[in-house]
């Protein structure tokens, strides 16, 4: 199978309605907890370097069970680039 075929990219045309709302709005119903972060300005992209911390955070708390170190005592901003 062509890497298009499973691509979200090359696939986005198909899709149809508000999915994440859609998405999102269940797991409100449902009484689910979960994160969403939207990014202004940032479009499909990662989020830049306050994306890659963010995604570090959550990964530290849910993974490693602990609270993740504040950025600012480790002399970063969250805005800082790798």
């Amino acid at each position: 199978m062509p890497l298009a075929a499973s691509s979200n990219v090359d696939n986005a045309y198909r899709l149809k309605g508000d999915l994440l709302l859609v998405v999102v709005n269940q797991l409100i119903k449902h009484d689910r907890d979960f994160d969403l972060l939207y990014i202004p300005g940032a479009g499909h992209g990662s989020g830049g370097a306050y994306g890659e911390h963010k995604r570090f955070d959550f990964f530290v708390r849910h993974l490693l069970g602990v609270e993740p170190p504040k950025w600012s005592a480790a002399g970063l901003s969250r805005t800082d680039e790798r």
